[in-house]
C-alpha cells in the first residue's frame, strides 16, 4: 500500500445511500462471471432468469471495457449524484443490499464468498496488485472525465474525504485484511 493519499472516511451506511456504489453494476473477470453463473444456477429460487441474462458487454468511456453485471432502473434519493444513471446492479435489492451477499449469509458462510472482488474492496481500488485508497479532497477522482462527470468514488458517502471521518485504513480494515489474505493465497 504505497500512496500519498490519506483520506478520512466514514463507514458504509446503506440506510443513507441505498447502495449508490452499485448504480452501474460491476465489471467482472471471466473467472468471476463463471463463478457467479454457477451461483445463479445453484440458487433458482433467488434468480428468475438463466445465468447469461445477468451479464453484458460494456464500454465505459473507452476507459473500462469488458463484461459486467447488468443494471435495472432504480430511483435514488434526491441527493443522488446527478451525473449517475438512475440504475442499480441487477444483484442489488431496493435497500442497497446484495443478493449474492444475502445468499452467503443464509448459507452461513463468509458474507463476501460470492461477491466480485471490486464490490468487496470498494471504495478501495486495486491497481497493479496494490490497494489504492480514495482520493483526498484536494485530488481529482480517478474516474473524473470532465465537469459533467466529476468522478465516482469521491461522490459517494463511503469514498468522500471528510474532516469528521477516521483514518481510511481503520475504516476499511476488513477489506484490507480480506485482500491481504486473498493475495497471500496466490503467492
Amino acid at each position: 500500500m504505497t500512496s500519498s493519499r490519506n483520506p478520512k472516511l466514514k463507514l458504509c451506511n446503506m440506510t443513507k445511500c441505498a447502495g449508490y456504489c452499485c448504480y452501474d453494476g460491476v465489471y467482472v473477470s471471466k473467472a468471476e462471471e463463471q463463478k457467479l453463473k454457477g451461483i445463479i444456477k445453484n440458487h433458482p429460487d433467488n434468480f428468475s432468469q438463466p445465468p447469461d441474462y445477468y451479464f453484458e458487454n460494456s464500454n465505459w468511456n473507452n476507459k473500462v471495457i469488458g463484461r459486467k453485471t447488468k443494471t435495472r432502473p432504480f430511483i435514488y434519493s434526491t441527493d443522488f449524484p446527478k451525473h449517475f444513471n438512475q440504475t442499480k446492479c441487477i444483484f442489488g435489492d431496493d435497500n442497497g443490499l446484495c443478493i449474492l451477499q444475502k445468499i452467503a449469509i443464509h448459507e452461513n458462510i463468509d458474507e463476501w464468498s460470492y461477491k466480485p472482488i471490486a464490490c468487496i474492496m470498494f471504495p478501495l481500488v486495486i491497481r497493479h496488485g496494490q490497494i489504492v485508497p480514495p482520493p483526498n479532497n484536494d485530488e481529482q477522482d480517478d474516474y473524473y472525465i470532465d465537469e459533467n462527470y466529476p468522478g465516482f468514488i469521491n461522490c459517494l458517502y463511503c469514498g468522500k474525504d471528510c474532516k469528521d471521518g477516521q483514518d481510511w485504513k481503520k475504516v476499511l480494515s476488513k477489506e484490507i485484511e480480506y485482500f491481504e489474505k486473498l493475495t497471500s493465497k496466490h503467492r
